[in-house]
């Protein structure tokens, strides 16, 4: 449910519920891109991926690697093979977090695998975006409140590209929980910056 202030304006996109990407693709096209193009959030009432739910609801992670992700090597492999051995990996993060449990190989397995659903699917949600690569994929299993409105700022706010180069970015948020998630939303970048 979204409830509208009335000197916000309205920046959704909700799109109906498919069962897979491939039936949001043919649904909606190009739209999703020219509607993300103009800043709207993009609400996909289910996004179909195929992993162990029940698994990651019952995950949690320490405080301190909330927002966990591929640039800490999540999806990495949790083994490393020398010259004359293949043996665990101390330094991956997983083994950090859970030691020799079983529960690291099948957190790094379950991750690996939503990662690549979702690469595939932002694939076919965005088909113009032919140069789209992999970014940071965070996992926070953790619980967070009041987080307080605020701007999003990646590399400090830095461009991800020279200006003959810019590169797009999809910020994708996808509830795991058993409850969903309340977000306070507002103006986008660039309304705030004219008001």
């Amino acid at each position: 449910m979204i409830t509208q202030h009335p000197d916000v304006p309205f920046n959704f996109f909700i799109l109906d519920s498919h069962k897979s990407i491939g039936n949001y693709a043919r649904a909606y096209g190009d739209e999703i891109a020219r509607r993300y193009e103009n800043y709207d959030a993009i609400y996909f009432p289910h996004f179909p991926l195929n992993f162990d739910l029940e698994f990651f609801q019952n995950l949690r992670m320490p405080a301190d690697v909330a927002k966990i992700g591929t640039t800490n090597g999540i999806e990495n492999s949790l083994y490393k093979r020398g010259p004359d051995s293949i043996s665990h990996d101390p330094e991956h993060v997983l083994f950090k977090l859970y030691g020799m449990n079983p529960l690291a190989g099948y957190a790094q397995h379950q991750i690996q695998s939503v990662n690549g659903q979702i690469s595939e699917a932002l694939r076919a949600l965005f088909p113009r975006y032919f140069s789209l690569a992999r970014a940071n994929i965070t996992y926070r299993l953790t619980e967070t409140k009041d987080g307080g409105l605020h701007f999003d700022v990646f590399k400090g706010g830095r461009s991800f590209g020279d200006a003959n180069n810019m590169i797009h970015r999809i910020k994708l948020f996808i509830n795991v929980d058993t409850k969903p998630r309340h977000w306070h939303t507002s103006f986008t970048l660039r309304d705030a910056l004219v008001k």
